[in-house]
């Protein structure tokens, strides 16, 4: 195989491995746009239900924080409880939703796209996830725009928080691991630093 480089071969091959999958395998029930990004608000749940505000149990946790999903298909639904009808569903373990308010066992949640439903806490993992917004985002061996690229992915890849600071995050998926700007990926909090 001489004078034949694999190079090319190589970074094809990465860029399906961390291409993002389709809408259909994140939600089932809602649409999707996969370039607009909303922000979430955090609302205090007993400002519409007085029954709510009367038995509101909170966790000590600072509201917003982050979760990701800890399963492969998790309903979320209009209200806080089993009663409450499903909204739509999550197809894609990892995730990443931002909880905004707490009841009793259940999470008030809102996703990438602005959707917000209620989940209940066992169907929520403390491990950091985000996920791609930007059309494409460059992975980079340091935290620099002037570093060497690893990886490049598309929208709507998830992957794995290592650590963030600043406007950079370390974060890992497919096996590959790299810097990637803040400003393209959702899931964590503004200046938050994650060791």
């Amino acid at each position: 195989m001489s004078g034949v480089s694999l190079w090319p071969l190589a970074f094809a091959l990465l860029y399906v491995l961390l291409s993002a999958p389709s809408a259909a395998d994140l939600i089932d029930y809602r649409p999707v746009s996969p370039t607009k990004v909303f922000e979430c608000r955090v609302t205090s749940v007993s400002d519409s239900n007085p029954r709510v505000k009367n038995s509101l149990k909170r966790t000590g946790l600072p509201l917003p924080r982050y979760a990701s999903l800890r399963s492969s298909k998790v309903n979320i639904r209009v209200g806080p409880g089993t009663g409450y009808p499903i909204k739509w569903v999550y197809k894609r373990r990892g995730l990443p939703l931002m909880i905004t308010a707490e009841f009793d066992a259940w999470r008030k949640v809102c996703d990438w796209h602005g959707g917000v439903g209620w989940v209940h806490r066992s169907m929520l993992s403390g491990k950091r996830t985000v996920i791609t917004t930007a059309s494409e985002v460059i992975l980079r061996r340091k935290p620099s725009l002037k570093a060497p690229a690893v990886a490049r992915t598309q929208s709507g890849v998830i992957a794995r928080v290592i650590s963030c600071k600043g406007k950079w995050c370390r974060i890992q998926a497919g096996g590959i691991s790299g810097w990637g700007q803040r400003s393209a990926l959702w899931g964590t909090l503004f200046n938050e630093k994650i060791n």
